[in-house]
């Protein structure tokens, strides 16, 4: 339970909620399903198991989701003359409507809905929506920044590193952001406007695969693809009640995997051959059948065997830094960071255990051990502030100006980074109090 919103087993429950929209889809197929069989059955378990984990996440945007879901299959059904089947979604509603109530009522106003819309104290805005409305700031600054490519795939968080606010940057400055609450903006400050044109591109071309038409699509032998609207129905009102729920909530793998799966239903079996279809030729087929399978499979069975070695290194890595932490031993981050050089984590606590132990001990070895791979996690992630508030070992050794033009590559990628200008300033302080230099120490603080 997080403030009285159940998490779940996704660890979050927004992406709980968003897990929960296949109810909608589940839902929506009910009346097309035989009556009193196991399919049926099954469905209308999701349907409940959907509804229970909206009532319990409390997320504005999965119930507006859901909202523009109902409204949609009401629609449809409407066109469609099904009386019944609207009586029944309309009691649906009302039913969870007043368990959204009677949950927020037991539960306490955190867990209210009512309460999560009143924005009265924060000048219109809830505390959630501040933080989405900073989020959405930090990904069209991204966009603006690198509007060709962005800031890389999976790398929203060097966005919310450069255009964090300062007063977010002091109240919070190790917490990081790696989705700005908004697929379009995800696509765009990640991968530029090229991504987002692809994005559209696809989105556009699934649209105009789906659309009601009057003629059904023939192929070309003269046989009839099935078009019927009970395929097309309930994936078109869950992915409607996905699409509004991914413009303000963060993209999960609990709600990305599920969107494909509906999709691809939805679009229904591809056309034995059409004009924008293409298939190898049968005469180069028979010729390099053979060497296109062996050589399919040896690719593939090497990806399977590389992913097993990778993945058996990265757990053996992730498990010695655990022990380490709870013995407080330098040795397992070290063997951490030598299993799996490519988590800086791992080589910024190895590195910065180990020289601190070194310079304790006047161990010059282990002190030059330890600023290797601390350099080797700046390395791996030069945005990040953490590697450079590791190097408080120049500071230590009284090497002040390579320890400031260090703080400032970090400052670059983390502007107004509180503990990187508290390094800077204490830099300063030795050089007054300890060197005795005080125009080194002006020198730092004009920097400053």
């Amino acid at each position: 339970m997080v403030n009285g919103r159940v998490a779940g087993p996704t660890g979050n429950p927004i992406t709980l909620a968003g897990l929960s929209l296949l109810g909608v889809w589940l839902a929506a197929g009910l009346p097309s399903w035989p009556r009193r069989s196991a399919t049926q059955a099954v469905a209308l378990a999701g349907v409940v198991g959907g509804a229970t984990c909206l009532v319990l996440t409390v997320s504005r945007a999965a119930y507006l989701g859901v909202a523009v879901g109902v409204a949609a299959l009401a629609v449809a059904w409407i066109v469609g003359r099904r009386r019944r089947a609207l009586l029944i979604l309309a009691s649906v509603c009302a039913a969870g409507l007043v368990a959204t109530l009677g949950y927020g009522l037991v539960s306490g106003s955190d867990a209210h809905l009512l309460s999560r819309l009143d924005g009265a104290q924060m000048g219109g805005l809830t505390r959630s929506d501040s933080l989405r409305v900073a989020l959405w700031r930090e990904g069209a600054a991204g966009l603006a920044w690198r509007p060709l490519t962005g800031t890389g795939p999976g790398a929203f968080v060097i966005a919310d590193r450069l255009y964090r606010s300062p007063e977010d940057r002091l109240r919070q400055p190790w917490a990081l952001a790696s989705d700005p609450h908004s697929l379009p903006l995800l696509v765009a400050s990640t991968s530029g406007v090229p991504g987002l044109l692809l994005a559209s591109a696809f989105a556009a071309l699934f649209v105009w695969t789906t659309w009601p038409r009057r003629r059904p699509m023939e192929d070309d032998d003269g046989s009839v693809r099935p078009r019927a609207p009970e395929l097309r129905v309930p994936g078109l009102s869950y992915l409607a009640a996905t699409t509004v729920f991914v413009l303000v909530s963060p993209l999960d793998l609990a709600v990305a995997v599920p969107v494909v799966f509906v999709a691809a239903v939805t679009c229904g079996a591809p056309a034995a051959e059409r004009r924008l279809s293409w298939r190898l030729p049968h005469r180069i087929w028979r010729s390099w059948a053979t060497a296109l399978t062996v050589l399919a499979a040896v690719l593939v069975c090497a990806a399977l065997a590389a992913a097993v070695v990778w993945g058996v290194q990265w757990y053996r890595a992730d498990r010695a830094f655990a022990q380490s932490l709870r013995v407080g031993s330098p040795a397992g981050t070290e063997k951490a960071a030598s299993l799996w050089s490519w988590e800086p984590f791992y080589s910024l606590e190895a590195g910065a255990k180990t020289w601190r132990e070194g310079l304790a001990a006047q161990d010059a070895a282990a002190v030059a051990r330890g600023r290797a791979l601390v350099q080797q996690g700046i390395e791996r992630d030069p945005t990040g502030a953490l590697g450079y508030a590791d190097l408080t070992l120049d500071i230590a050794q009284g090497r002040l100006a390579a320890a400031v033009d260090e703080l400032c590559a970090g400052l670059r990628w983390n502007p107004h980074h509180p503990a990187l200008q508290g390094l800077w300033g204490y830099a300063a302080l030795i050089a007054q109090i300890e060197l005795k230099d005080e125009a080194l120490a002006s020198e730092l603080l004009a920097g400053l």
